[in-house]
């Protein structure tokens, strides 16, 4: 982890380890208290922090598949 901003953790990762680290940010964070409501985890994957939330869901969707495969 690189760093948190406000509500968001920041990660640098090879990208062959990408899937993984999803996987298990994804299942630490939903379970990090027991709450009456789920917690929702979002992920987004880019070069860079701005890039993470500036790319259309095309262009995620292919990253992803790109980090599954």
């Amino acid at each position: 982890m690189l760093i948190q901003v406000h509500d968001e953790l920041v990660f640098d990762v090879e990208p062959n380890e990408a899937k993984k680290i999803i996987d298990g940010v994804k299942t630490i964070m939903s379970n990090a208290i027991a709450l009456s409501i789920p917690l929702l985890v979002e992920v987004d994957i880019g070069k860079n922090w701005e890039q993470s939330h500036s790319l259309d869901d095309a262009v995620k969707e292919d990253i992803n598949i790109s980090i599954q495969q």
